[in-house]
């Protein structure tokens, strides 16, 4: 019969906030057991066996596991950037096997349930670096991943290089213009904002710094869901993916089993989040706007945000060089974006993926010339 245990280990951080830990649990039994830590800082744990990677872990306190270390087998764990000469305190407890061949463990595992959440992430890409001298305009084109769910850029201040003075990245498909503003500086980080799946390329347009050259990365975060289950034990195992993402996609699955057993695998649908079309509305737009006319399809609401998926319009006659403004806060609000009214419809252009501040609403003007624009807003508020 198994019996339970608990080892207490430690450790302290370096000049980097950095430290690992070496031991081996035992040396004649297998075990089961629960790696616990806390330090000062923000660390990042992991932990390891036999040099392979096992779990991850973040925050000053961590309980990561339960594990299943055979006799002989070494537990490695890795703590990152947690505060210089903190001392890092932690216990290892669980369950020891009386056993050669640990069955009194797996009988103890098989009348538990074990269940985990495990978020994962999209990766962030460097699409490429455009640049250029003080006081010029530049250009280029970047083909984006397919499944791309978001893109941005980060402004870089290496080499001399200083906040660009605009910024513009348009849809070469949707012509959806994602960003169209002064640049931010990279002391706030990357910059992003939702994309389209119909774009597969971007046209990236910067006016650099007036005095010193600019240089941006350009970015995307295409979506691949990566969940990573490793059972040691001759059962079956049970995965249930839950996918928040996109309502209605198709999870793609890598079944491997468990030493010969069927690894069964069910994908579920999580509640729509507040980014998800689940429980949108749409309004109809067909107004005859003079030019800097203007049309507020959605009107604000005190405490409420508009969270906007998709603007799909056409116009009944072209304008080539005009456009139609989407306006946050009235007639007079910020500017948001805008579509171009050089085409008629069919077929439309779509712009979206943008929520404007509580109590604004959304505001449509004809820019240079009288406008006639038709078509769908789909949007949130909340």
């Amino acid at each position: 019969m198994a019996v339970p245990f608990d080892r207490v280990w430690s450790a302290t951080a370096d000049a980097n906030g950095n430290a690992t830990v070496t031991l081996t649990p035992f040396t004649a039994y297998a075990s089961t057991f629960i790696v616990a830590g806390q330090t000062k800082g923000n660390p990042i744990w992991a932990i390891s066996k036999n040099g392979n990677f096992l779990l991850p872990g973040a925050g000053p306190q961590v309980a990561l596991g339960s594990v299943y270390f055979k006799a002989m087998e070494q537990l490695t764990i890795t703590v990152t950037g947690a505060q210089p000469g903190a001392s890092i305190l932690g216990t290892i407890w669980g369950q020891m096997s009386t056993t050669v061949d640990g069955s009194d463990l797996v009988t103890s595992l098989q009348q538990t349930q074990l269940s985990g959440s495990f978020p994962t992430f999209s990766n962030q890409i460097v699409l490429g670096t455009l640049s250029g001298p003080a006081n010029t305009s530049q250009e280029e084109i970047f083909t984006v991943p397919v499944g791309t769910q978001s893109i941005g850029y980060l402004v870089r201040s290496d080499h001399g290089n200083d906040t660009p003075g605009s910024i513009t990245i348009t849809g070469q498909t949707s012509d959806n213009e994602y960003f169209a503003t002064v640049a931010q500086s990279n002391i706030g980080g990357p910059q992003w904002a939702p994309f389209a799946a119909t774009d597969s390329a971007v046209l990236v347009q910067m006016d650099t710094n007036s005095a010193n050259p600019s240089a941006i990365d350009v970015l995307a975060s295409p979506f691949v869901q990566t969940v990573d289950v490793t059972t040691d034990f001759e059962t079956a195992l049970t995965v249930t993916i839950h996918d928040p993402q996109v309502v209605g996609r198709a999870a793609s699955v890598i079944n491997e089993g468990s030493r010969g057993n069927a690894l069964a695998v069910t994908t579920e649908l999580m509640q729509p989040l507040i980014w998800e079309p689940g429980g949108a509305t749409s309004v109809e737009v067909a107004n005859a706007l003079v030019n800097g006319g203007t049309v507020t399809p959605i009107a604000g609401v005190a405490g409420e945000s508009i969270y906007v998926f998709l603007i799909a319009l056409g116009f009944d006659a072209s304008s080539a060089g005009n456009d139609l403004q989407i306006l946050e806060g009235g007639a007079g609000g910020t500017s948001r974006g805008r579509i171009s009214a050089a085409s008629v419809n069919p077929p439309a252009q779509w712009w979206g993926g943008r929520q404007f501040g509580a109590g604004n609403g959304l505001t449509l003007k004809a820019n240079g010339a009288a406008l006639t624009p038709r078509g769908v807003i789909v949007y949130k508020q909340g």
